[in-house]
């Protein structure tokens, strides 16, 4: 039954949907406490995989010896034990971002609660790198951010603008980001928040689009300091991001007035003392060259 006939009046729907929330986030943050090896969910940053591991196999060694204090001898291959785990977490990650996206767009919820399941959204996106867990949470962001630019309300329309905002404010004030290798979920989120949004009418570019795009060529041209491979630099999150940007199909035609600045950016990057910085230059230009071969082909015919 629809969760509507279990209520008799809205006051009570909105109680029970903002427990739900609760429930949700407090779900999603211990599932990702868990995968980082902390204790709390207050680490802002994405646990890499070795700490996935230690954390499961702990959560192991400590269950099996409260169970029968057996001993567990080194095993370099993955047990059953640790794949049942990591099951169990990542699908409590994909249960909570899929209710929330269901939520947003099924009732009509107030601004607070809306922004609540955006950041859980965010949370899942920025600090963890399961692959299954991303995907899943991609697609409840398209449903969260694409229901809420149909919104009546102005304010609840800003939202995805705002997350936009606080993300990549966050990546060009951080010192010593270690999202992964690859940005963990944060490419997937700026990507899914501007490819949303609709073109403006006469086919005017995406205005979040123009404004990632700025900003991260702004953050990619920043001096680097120190030069260290322990810790992904911001400059090449964003190089990063921007590979991603340029090699989504749907965003081409608007991506075109900014390959120039794009192109720029990365040779002036080749001379770089940053392996990582280099390498994320020379993949995107690479794509960006592929774009503008298919541009020129598709005018040719």
């Amino acid at each position: 039954l629809p969760i509507e006939s279990q209520f008799t009046d809205c006051k009570n729907l909105d109680s029970f949907i903002v427990l739900l929330i609760d429930t949700i986030s407090k779900s999603v943050n211990i599932m990702l406490a868990i995968l980082s090896g902390g204790k709390d969910g207050s680490s802002e940053q994405a646990g890499s995989f070795e700490d996935m591991g230690i954390a499961i196999e702990t959560i192991i060694q400590d269950t099996s010896s409260k169970l029968d204090s057996s001993v567990i001898e080194d095993d370099f291959t993955i047990s059953d034990d640790h794949s049942l785990v990591l099951a169990c977490i990542w699908l409590n990650i994909k249960a909570g971002s899929l209710m929330v996206a269901r939520m947003v767009e099924t009732y009509t919820l107030s601004y607070q609660a809306v922004l609540r399941c955006g950041k859980i959204l965010t949370s899942i996106l920025t600090k963890c790198r399961h692959k299954g867990a991303m995907e899943n949470t991609m697609y409840a962001l398209e449903v969260f951010c694409t229901v809420l630019r149909s919104e009546k309300d102005i304010e609840k329309q800003k939202i995805p603008s705002k997350i936009l905002d606080q993300v990549l404010n966050e990546l060009e004030n951080s010192t010593d980001v270690s999202i992964t290798r690859r940005s963990a979920g944060l490419p997937m989120l700026i990507q899914k928040i501007v490819s949303t949004e609709p073109r403006g009418v006469g086919g005017k570019t995406r205005t979040l689009l123009s404004k990632a795009i700025v900003k991260l060529i702004e953050i990619a041209n920043k001096p680097v300091n120190v030069i260290t491979e322990i810790y992904d630099m911001q400059q090449a999150h964003a190089l990063h991001i921007l590979r991603v940007l340029v090699h989504d199909s749907s965003l081409s035609f608007d991506i075109v007035q900014f390959c120039g600045d794009i192109l720029v950016c990365c040779v002036e990057h080749f001379s770089s003392e940053s392996w990582s910085i280099r390498y994320n230059a020379k993949i995107t230009l690479t794509i960006l060259l592929l774009l503008s071969r298919t541009s020129v082909s598709r005018q040719s015919c």
